[in-house]
Order: C-alpha cells, then sequence, then structure tokens
C-alpha cells in the first residue's frame, strides 16, 4: 500500500520549524519560535527548495516568530531577490509583532500581506490619525 504524501513536510529545528507545502501554488513555509545566525542557514535552505519549485510565490507564514535577528532579514532579502528577477514574489503573512517591528525597522513592510500583520492598526485607529507638518532645519554652520 502507498505511503498518503502529507501536506507538509516539516523540519523540525530546535525552536523553529520549517514547513514547505508539497502541492500547489504557492509555496508556503511556516516559521516558529526563534530565528537568528545560529538556523539561517537551514532557512536559507529552506527557502532555496521553495524558490526551486517555480511556482509564482513564496509566502511566509510568521505568525509563530518569538524572535527575529538581522541574519533572518537577510536571508528574506536574498530570497525577494531570486524571485523579483524571475518575476515572482515573496510574500510575508500573519508576521508576529516582533516580526513585523523588525521588517518594518528594516523597511521591508512592502513584504507584508495586506491586512495580515500582527501589529497592524484598526481601521477605527486610521480614522483618529492626524496630520503633522513637516519640520523645516535650519543649518547652524556647524559641522
Amino acid at each position: 500500500m502507498p505511503r498518503k504524501q502529507l501536506p507538509f513536510a516539516p523540519f523540525p529545528l530546535g525552536s523553529m520549524a520549517l514547513a514547505v507545502s508539497g502541492n500547489g501554488d504557492p509555496s508556503l513555509i511556516v516559521l516558529r519560535g526563534d530565528h537568528d545566525a545560529s538556523n539561517v542557514a537551514e532557512l536559507s535552505r529552506t527557502l532555496a527548495l521553495a524558490t526551486a519549485r517555480g511556482h509564482s510565490s513564496v509566502i511566509i507564514d510568521m505568525s509563530g516568530v518569538a524572535f527575529m535577528s538581522a541574519a533572518t532579514v537577510g536571508a528574506l532579502v536574498a530570497a525577494r531577490r531570486l524571485l523579483e528577477a524571475q518575476s515572482r514574489h515573496l510574500v510575508v503573512r500573519a508576521p508576529s509583532r516582533p516580526a513585523t517591528r523588525l521588517l518594518g525597522v528594516c523597511g521591508l513592510t512592502a513584504l507584508i500581506e495586506p491586512g495580515s500583520a500582527g501589529g497592524a492598526a484598526s481601521p477605527g485607529a486610521l480614522a483618529s490619525w492626524v496630520e503633522v507638518p513637516p519640520v523645516v532645519r535650519r543649518s547652524t554652520g556647524m559641522p
């Protein structure tokens, strides 16, 4: 009797688990736990595997990310560049607050799937925004 193929092939990696969807389009990678220089090589290999499948998009679910370092951001940026060179996309789905914060600091919020950010403002909060005029800086002559 043939074995039934599971929809995800999980890769346990200590405090994180990566899963690449087996079928369909797009590829899905699920990240959980801590992501830093100690496990970025495995993340890079998994991103390469998902990218090699040729799907139009690679979606990374970051809802379970507890910690993320700049090494992880570097792996995401490298994967994004490779995909964009092939007219494909990298999308971050439902990033946790720590992941959303670091993506924001790095100027990568455009990667976040619309409406899925953990730290996204509610529609009611958007109605209460107040426009702040730009600050004009005057030169003091000092370097």
